[in-house]
């Protein structure tokens, strides 16, 4: 019976022995597998850093300006998403090393407040450059410039002025500055072409209805119009306003020639000439 004793204390020392062996072996093993992810932590933040550096280098070429307002030329929502990509693959914190907050580099921290900033920044020029893309697609002859307020915009045939409202709404929500201001600029002013042809358009529906007078009309109404025909931007639109023009001179009674006079005066007082260009002649400096 006491050998029986001895041999199971004998197996339990055996047991704990080797239980205490494994404990130890995967304590060292664990410890070293997390001494190559802190040593990873460490190699990756140093790639970070440089990679850090070339990416601020490129956002900050998005703008032309030190104060971020205006978008360099040339510059995409295509261009900007590449540069968020190569951003979000830069990893950061500790759990990106599945390493403890202890254990993870000082210089990490750092790199992730340098991201966040990066990202900020990039979301920014993306904002302005899918509004302006916004704005661009109001016109048939877009802004040239979006640094400085650059004449010859001509409204899209098709715009309306529901259309017009809701992107300057959306401009409303942007932080004030100087690229805010030029952007609604331009929006007036396509604001004032819109309203412009809507309001011609409408006395026109007032005077006239399939081919005959409708209201009282004389040749103050035929000459007011063609001052304002003159002042609309759109050739596409001026022609069209144009042959509504030269049907109401016939229902007036005016005379062939009359009519020659008007086209006359109508192309000599047409959007764009020199005589007329001081109507949205403001030059925007910012």
């Amino acid at each position: 019976m006491k050998s029986s004793f001895l041999r199971t204390v004998l197996v339990g020392v055996i047991i704990i022995a080797s239980v205490g062996t494994c404990f130890i072996g995967y304590r060292s093993y664990a410890s070293r597998i997390n001494q190559a992810r802190v040593e990873h932590a460490e190699s990756s933040a140093d790639e970070s850093a440089a990679t850090i550096a070339a990416l601020t280098a490129t956002v900050n070429g998005y703008f032309t300006d030190e104060n971020q307002q205006f978008i360099t030329a040339g510059v995409t929502v295509d261009t900007i998403n590449q540069g968020i990509t190569q951003l979000n693959q830069i990893l950061t914190s500790s759990s990106d090393f599945d390493i403890s907050d202890s254990d993870s580099p000082s210089s990490l921290q750092d790199i992730a407040n340098q991201k966040t900033a990066l990202l900020a920044l990039s979301q920014q020029a993306l904002d302005k450059v899918r509004m302006q893309d916004s704005i661009n697609a109001l016109f048939s002859v877009a802004p040239s410039d979006w640094v400085n307020y650059a004449e010859g915009t001509v409204m899209r045939d098709d715009l309306t002025a529901d259309e017009v409202a809701g992107v300057q709404a959306e401009v409303a929500s942007f932080e004030d500055g100087a690229w805010k201001e030029l952007a609604n600029a331009y929006l007036n002013h396509v604001s004032e072409q819109v309203t412009t042809v809507d309001t011609i358009r409408a006395e026109f529906n007032n005077l006239m209805a399939d081919g005959a007078l409708i209201n009282d009309a004389d040749y103050d109404n035929y000459y007011s119009l063609q001052s304002s025909i003159g002042n609309v931007a759109n050739t596409n639109i001026r022609g069209e306003l144009e042959d509504q023009l030269a049907t109401l001179l016939s229902l007036l009674g005016g005379s062939a020639s009359s009519s020659s006079s008007s086209s006359s005066s109508l192309s000599d007082s047409s959007y764009g000439t020199s005589s007329s260009s001081t109507d949205y002649g403001t030059t925007y400096n910012y």
